[in-house]
């Protein structure tokens, strides 16, 4: 759970951990850019989901190894077996990682100024 995005982003319901295996079987056939899926096409296919519980799950497949080499990109989520899109995705990972960092870094500063 992350602190101020408490109401959307708290550990994975009892129900939507029965849900998991439906979206590991659906993630698994999505091989290939081409056969990318939003969130939106995925909220459109399981009314009452929404966008952030979407990515929850898709995060909690990702993070437990349940569906390998699954990116995440504007065009939607997909499997790529293609290594120079596998090395793009870890590198748009890091930049965001560094973008993250050096937020805090100025919130702490910020911090530091005020106190």
């Amino acid at each position: 759970m992350i602190e101020l995005f408490e109401d959307i982003t708290y550990e994975l319901t009892e129900y939507e951990k029965t849900l998991v295996p439906g979206f590991v079987a659906g993630l698994s056939k999505r091989i290939g850019k081409e056969r990318a899926i939003t969130s939106t096409e995925i909220i459109k296919k399981m009314p009452g989901m929404t966008g952030p519980r979407v990515r929850k799950i898709i995060n909690y497949c990702i993070t437990n190894y349940l569906v390998k080499g699954l990116i995440g990109t504007s065009k939607g989520y997909y499997i790529s077996q293609d290594i120079s899109e596998i090395k793009e995705a870890i590198n748009g990972l890091g930049h965001r990682e560094a973008a993250i960092q050096t937020r805090r870094v100025r919130l702490e500063e910020y911090l530091k100024s005020i106190l």
